[in-house]
């Protein structure tokens, strides 16, 4: 498949991914939005670094992460993973 195609569906797929976020987050009442606003602007900042560096990704890394599951969330867990665990080691 060509490059240029597989740029195209994993930005639709990253995408259609916010946008189903962003769908869970209005769900929310008012109180539940101001406490997870740390959480919906990672989010965000994560979807537009991915989307911003789609041009530089191996076309193999394209490939794979169109089929990863809630890959947002995933990288935004992960992040959270990492930060707390570096936190503890100080």
């Amino acid at each position: 498949m060509d490059r240029k195609i597989w740029e195209r569906l994993y930005c639709r797929k990253l995408s259609r991914e916010l946008e189903a976020y962003k769908a869970s987050i209005l769900e929310m009442d008012k109180e539940e939005i101001y406490g997870a606003a740390y959480e919906i602007d990672s989010v965000i900042s994560i979807y537009e670094f991915l989307i911003e560096t789609a041009e530089d990704r191996a076309e193999d890394f394209l490939e794979s992460v169109i089929v990863f599951p809630d890959l947002l969330l995933f990288l935004y867990h992960k992040c959270c993973l990492l930060y707390t665990s570096d936190a503890a080691d100080d």
